[in-house]
């Protein structure tokens, strides 16, 4: 099994692109909410239209919810590598 590497770099790109995504996701989630299935034709078509666009909405608002948790968890291990070097560097000797 290998090793996971990653620098802080590499980390706080990902957390931005994830807070991306979810204002994204946000933004489609609101957009679909706000269409109506009325008039696409026979009520049993408009009725399954209509949960259809609701479904798609709550699986948005689910993926959105997820990354910005995610992008929320990789901000705590940002913070906690970053707490760590610091500690690190100050008890190295000859650190500046």
């Amino acid at each position: 099994m290998g090793d996971l590497q990653i620098d802080a770099a590499s980390l706080s790109q990902v957390r931005a692109k994830l807070v991306s995504v979810e204002s994204l996701l946000d933004r489609s989630a609101t957009r679909v909410s706000g269409l109506s299935a009325t008039g696409l034709g026979p009520p049993a078509l408009v009725t399954q239209v209509g949960t259809f666009g609701e479904d798609w909405t709550d699986a948005l608002d689910g993926l959105a919810t997820f990354a910005e948790s995610l992008a929320q968890s990789l901000e705590v291990a940002e913070k906690g590598f970053a707490d760590v070097d610091d500690d690190l560097s100050g008890r190295t000797p000859g650190s500046p």
